[in-house]
């Protein structure tokens, strides 16, 4: 488990094990999404060490609060939700992969959380240019909507139409919004 705060790790754990079993073995990883340096070192360090990754789930975030950047100069939004974690598949990808042709694997699954929200991005977003995306002028609900929008446009035309369709890769990637989730039993 690899998120920033660790009292949020430790309660997230604690659950898992209450639910799971105590004997679950859950490592806690430190990385604060906007920092790439920091992604670059942890997530390479993961899938230097690991033998397979069966499920990625991706679900850091920043939810719609002012404007503010990143360690890397970078809309704290957009790098948090979007890039950052965009980055992260793709250091994880090749362990992915590798997993996808063990034989009597499932196909890997790699889940993005977005939101419903995706719909208050601006009327009119290119992701062309880091000043279109460091724009402080935008608002809150929009910079949150444009990293959600961000995410399901990555995941359809980025992950899925270019490298997991032509590759022909036994791999699920999708993008969900929880809220909409029904969980059997619950």
């Amino acid at each position: 488990m690899v998120n920033r705060k660790e009292e949020q790790g430790q309660a997230a754990i604690d659950k898992i094990k209450e639910e799971a079993g105590a004997d679950a073995k859950i490592e806690w990883v430190p990385c604060d999404m906007g920092n790439l340096a920091q992604i670059k070192e942890v997530f390479t360090g993961i899938r230097e060490r690991e033998e397979r990754l069966d499920l990625l789930i991706l679900s850091a975030g920043i939810n719609a609060n002012q404007y503010g950047e990143t360690h890397d100069k970078i809309d704290r939004h957009f790098q948090v939700n979007w890039l950052g974690q965009f980055y992260v598949c793709n250091l994880l990808f090749p362990l992915i992969r590798k997993t996808s042709k063990l034989p009597d694997t499932p196909a890997p699954r790699i889940v993005w959380e977005t939101s419903e929200q995706h719909r208050a991005a601006p009327k009119v977003v290119h992701f062309g240019s880091l000043d279109e995306i460091n724009n402080p002028a935008i608002d809150n609900t929009e910079l949150y909507g444009r990293s959600k929008l961000a995410i399901i446009l990555g995941v359809k035309y980025g992950f899925l139409d270019r490298v997991i369709k032509p590759n022909e890769d036994n791999i699920y990637v999708l993008s969900v919004h929880p809220g909409a989730v029904s969980i059997p039993g619950t």
